[in-house]
């Protein structure tokens, strides 16, 4: 039960994006971003439309829904309006995972067998990375270098993480005792961080030319993997005494990063190459507090005047995205940056708006719900729009 529950709350962060849907907010107040331009990207043939990354050219890429359960994916380039990206030859679904700043995007997509394979998108062409011999496979993340990491089936069917590139994809192995890994994150050195299992239960691994088992908090269980940075610094959550914490291994040795007076549980969302960390802590009444963790030090940011706020996603120069309630009790995207949490406020006519992602330049892309309309992708930006 507490595994279930705890799942949920890594999950929050999507369900608050959703929530702004069906709130109501009034004019930005004096914290509006006034030198942000709001570009609205609209959505795909009116249909749910959602965000997943933005690089640090601008270029957006993300999902839709065709129907109940159909996903396909999308690509914006600045140029013209969302691009369907397509899907393997003969197949009709694709969900996309991560983009990088050559404008890659993987994921996963269905070929007519039926059985998932991981793709490599670029220059407007879908690539089947295949498997390990098996017949199911998954890419979650690229790095600027073009490598690629996921999960693949092996012909004797166990499930392995892999390293993709220059086209070979890699059957990365598993830790001695473990039974399957999964591969979750890549920095651009070619580091891979990810999640294994055996006989003693839930693990997590860095690879970085051979296979090495991060060691475990005392007393805690780890269960999920966010991110590798460029230092090589890993983070996700584990369970101490069934309650979610937030964990990261800092030169390799496990840290249990606490949470925020009051506050009970603590979720981690992103991580930049200083070792600056962001996410969420959860209090007894159920309401959440965006947070900065740096130098040991973790703090609250604070909201646009409301109760609640979560952090999304962190920059290199500490720029932090992330949704947080108004003093109006509505839900506005947010740009944290020099201690000032700034509002991203919706588009015209529109009533919510939720951050989704943000780049190097500062850029962030998120929804803004429009009164009788599918909520639009947005992206705000300080830089001027690309002729559309």
């Amino acid at each position: 039960m507490a595994r279930t529950i705890s799942r949920a709350l890594v999950s929050l962060m999507l369900v608050v994006l959703a929530l702004t849907l069906c709130l109501v907010t009034t004019h930005a107040g004096p914290n509006t971003a006034r030198r942000m331009h709001a570009v609205d990207l609209g959505t795909f043939e009116g249909r749910v439309t959602e965000p997943v990354a933005v690089n640090d050219r601008g270029q957006v890429a993300g999902w839709y829904v065709v129907a109940y359960g159909h996903l396909r994916s999308f690509f914006w380039d600045g140029s013209e309006a969302l691009v369907d990206i397509g899907a393997l030859p003969g197949g009709n679904w694709a969900r996309a995972y991560s983009l990088n700043n050559r404008g890659q995007i993987v994921g996963m997509a269905l070929p007519p067998s039926g059985h998932q394979h991981a793709f490599l998108w670029q220059e407007g062409e879908m690539k089947d990375l295949g498997t390990l011999g098996g017949l199911y496979s998954a890419a979650f993340a690229i790095n600027n270098r073009g490598q690629v990491t996921g999960w693949s089936y092996t012909a004797s069917g166990q499930l392995h993480a892999f390293l993709w590139e220059d086209g070979v994809m890699y059957d990365l192995g598993v830790p001695a005792g473990a039974t399957f890994t999964y591969g979750r994150a890549i920095n651009d050195r070619g580091e891979i961080a990810g999640e294994s299992n055996g006989p003693s239960g839930s693990g997590a691994f860095v690879w970085n030319g051979a296979m090495r088992e991060l060691d475990a908090l005392p007393g805690a269980t780890p269960d999920g993997i966010i991110s590798i940075n460029r230092r090589g610094d890993v983070i996700g959550q584990c369970y101490v005494a069934g309650v979610v914490h937030a964990l990261a291994w800092l030169d390799g040795v496990p840290i249990d990063l606490g949470t925020l007076p009051g506050s009970t549980m603590t979720l981690l969302s992103s991580q930049n190459d200083k070792g600056e960390i962001v996410g969420f802590t959860l209090d007894a009444s159920g309401q959440y507090h965006a947070f900065l963790w740096t130098d040991g030090v973790m703090r609250n940011l604070g909201t646009l005047g409301g109760t609640y706020s979560s952090a999304v996603a962190i920059n290199s120069h500490g720029q932090i995205a992330g949704t947080s309630g108004t003093a109006a009790g509505a839900s506005n995207a947010f740009l944290w940056e020099r201690g000032r949490m700034i509002d991203l406020a919706p588009l015209p006519g529109g009533y919510a708006s939720g951050a989704a992602a943000i780049n190097e330049r500062g850029d962030v892309v998120g929804k803004s719900a429009i009164a009788g309309q599918t909520s639009h992708v947005v992206l705000w930006t300080r830089h001027q729009p690309a002729a559309r």
